[in-house]
C-alpha cells in the first residue's frame, strides 16, 4: 500500500531474511535455523520506515556492470545489506547425494568497502556444517547474500558494491536490495 507496487518474490525473500530474528548458537546463518525466525513486525517496520534511513530497491545489473552506492552509517545499529535474486534454472548434475557442483547461473557478488577494508557476506562451510558462518570472502553458491557490519562507525561512509562473475545469462539480472543502519545516504543512482 505504501508504494502502489507489488514486491517481486526476490524482494519479499530478501526482506524476510534481512529482518529475521537470530536463532542458533552463532550469529548469521546456520544449517539448522538457516537465517533465523521470521519477524513480520520488523519486516513491516522496514517497509514503512523513512526511506532515507533504509532502502528497499529492485535493481537491474547489466552484463559487465557494477552497482555502487555510498551510505553513511547511523552507528546505532548494525549496517546490514541483503541482496536476493531469482536465478535462472541451472543444469542439473547426475543423480547423487548432496552434489557439490554450484548450480548458480548468474553469480552476483555483494561486498561493502570502507577505506582499505572490505566486508564480505556470510558463508557456510558445507564440509563443516556445525561451524559458525564466516565473513571472509565471496559467497559463490547462494542467490542470497548478506553483509553485516556489527559496529559501523557513526557518520562514516560505506560503499555497497554489487557485481558479477562470468557472463550474465540473458544479458542482465534483476536483484533486490535491502539496507538498514543508514544515518543518511547519497541519492540513489
Amino acid at each position: 500500500n505504501g508504494t502502489g507496487n507489488h514486491m517481486r518474490a526476490s524482494t519479499l525473500k530478501a526482506l524476510i531474511i534481512h529482518t529475521a530474528d537470530e536463532a542458533g548458537a552463532n550469529p548469521g546463518p546456520d544449517y539448522q535455523f538457516v537465517w533465523g525466525l521470521m519477524n513480520t513486525l520488523a519486516a513491516a517496520d522496514v517497509i514503512t520506515a523513512d526511506p532515507s534511513l533504509n532502502t528497499i530497491e529492485e535493481i537491474t545489473l547489466n552484463n559487465g556492470g557494477t552497482y555502487q552506492r555510498t551510505v553513511t552509517a547511523g552507528g546505532t545499529q548494525p549496517l546490514q545489506v541483503t541482496i536476493v535474486w531469482t536465478d535462472l534454472p541451472g543444469s542439473p548434475v547426475s543423480a547423487q547425494l548432496d552434489p557439490i557442483t554450484p548450480m548458480i547461473v548468474n553469480e552476483l557478488d555483494l561486498r561493502i568497502t570502507q577505506g582499505g577494508s572490505t566486508f564480505y557476506p556470510w558463508k557456510l562451510d558445507r564440509n563443516n556444517p556445525s561451524a559458525a558462518a564466516t565473513r571472509n570472502g565471496e559467497n559463490n553458491v547462494d542467490n542470497v547474500e548478506m553483509v553485516t557490519i556489527d559496529n559501523p562507525v557513526a557518520g562514516t561512509d560505506y560503499t555497497i558494491v554489487v557485481d558479477h562473475d562470468g557472463t550474465l545469462s540473458g544479458g542482465s539480472q534483476i536483484f533486490s536490495l535491502i539496507v538498514t543502519g543508514i544515518g543518511s545516504a547519497a541519492p540513489m543512482p
